[in-house]
């Protein structure tokens, strides 16, 4: 078996339209459309990007990503975060935000019949919340959620034990 990774919610998308290609599908801290108010955000980062390049939304994104105890707890963690996100390009990031800008997938999900699991951060806020989730799972016939507890949006760095074990 092997596994493919893409970003996040474009998995849901791979899954729709090529689901004969894939064995199953785990889902983690994303969305399936794009809400106004979460837009918001999404057009300032952009427009942030867009004049000052990568380097001026890192410490936000990582901010964002992770609980203040996380944080506080894995600095040297967190380092990497940011360079990881520093090595994103300022193209590749623009292309990715106008991608998921423009993110409508959930009327279709349902269309998904391969086994899923939709994981989250049980204390992700914004890219993937509990609703969210939940809400996505319910549209896959024989979907679950799995809420990954002690973590926020990047949930497999934030709790991985809990994030792996969820996986089996």
């Amino acid at each position: 078996v092997r596994r493919i990774v893409v970003p996040r919610s474009f998995s849901l998308g791979l899954a729709i339209e090529h689901q004969s290609r894939l064995s199953s599908l785990t889902a983690c801290c994303c969305r399936a459309r794009m809400e106004p108010d979460f837009a918001l955000m999404w057009h300032k980062l952009f427009d942030t990007v867009k004049q000052n390049g990568v380097e001026s939304i890192v410490e936000h994104t990582a901010q964002r990503w992770f609980s203040e105890e996380f944080k506080a707890a894995n600095p040297q963690l967190l380092d990497q975060v940011r360079n990881m996100i520093r090595a994103t390009s300022s193209n590749g990031y623009l292309g990715v935000v106008t991608a998921f800008l423009n993110l409508d997938l959930e009327d279709q999900i349902h269309r998904i019949k391969i086994p899923t699991l939709f994981l989250g951060g049980a204390e992700d806020r914004m890219g993937g919340p509990e609703g969210v989730m939940r809400r996505l799972a319910g549209k896959v016939a024989g979907a679950t959620y799995v809420p990954v507890p002690r973590a926020g949006h990047i949930a497999n760095l934030q709790n991985e034990i809990e994030f792996n074990i969820s996986l089996q």
